[in-house]
């Protein structure tokens, strides 16, 4: 259908169609925070994915392995968890965390969510965050339990108006179909990480 014009935020769309996709620079924000933490000291920096299958996910993933490479930092697969968005998946990681030889020293979620699971747990667990363990999320949503969380503030009204606009576009003639136009995430420094002194990794 000719006239068909489709607009997706966030997400990739299996189909024929061309269609204007608006997203957060998820790369880039991701590896402006796992910086952020190396800056603060953190080499041993865990990562906490979303479903492999997500475009976001995937992009998310790549930039927290572009600074672990950029830095050469310690860490391999075994600091990587296969989480899937939702909150029990931030609590099952810390967990997983917790059986390694070697605990990290900071943990960035994917999502808000996972990061708010991971902190529920932490604290189930009296684990202090973020005196032993720093912790950074994704989204600007978050509703942390006990103190603000450090994370990455998605521009909902930024991407709102760029895909009304678009679609506007689309219709008389200008973006064309096939279009990826990424916005900028904030990045919103709260009270769960903490600079590691010299020796203490």
């Amino acid at each position: 259908n000719n006239n068909m014009y489709l607009v997706c935020i966030d997400r990739d769309l299996d189909c024929e169609l061309p269609y204007l996709r608006v997203t957060t620079n998820n790369r880039e924000s991701v590896a402006k925070a796992i910086e952020y933490l190396v800056n603060l000291n953190h080499r041993k920096i865990a990562f906490v994915s979303g479903p492999k299958d997500v475009k976001t996910s995937i992009e998310r993933k790549k930039g927290y392995l572009d600074i672990i490479k950029k830095y050469e930092l310690p860490v391999g697969d075994d600091y990587i968890y296969q989480g899937d968005f939702k909150r029990e998946s931030g609590s099952k990681a810390l967990d997983y965390f917790l059986s390694l030889s070697e605990l990290p020293s900071a943990v960035f979620c994917s999502n808000d969510l996972m990061a708010e699971g991971l902190l529920a747990r932490a604290l189930s667990l009296n684990i202090d965050i973020p005196n032993e363990l720093s912790l950074i999320g994704f989204d600007g949503v978050s509703k942390a339990l006990y103190k603000p969380l450090t994370t990455i503030k998605q521009d909902i009204h930024g991407i709102a108006e760029t895909s009304i606009n678009g679609l506007i576009s689309m219709i008389e003639g200008g973006v064309k179909g096939n279009t990826v136009k990424e916005i900028s995430g904030e990045f919103l420094i709260g009270e769960t990480c903490r600079r590691l002194k010299s020796g203490e990794e």
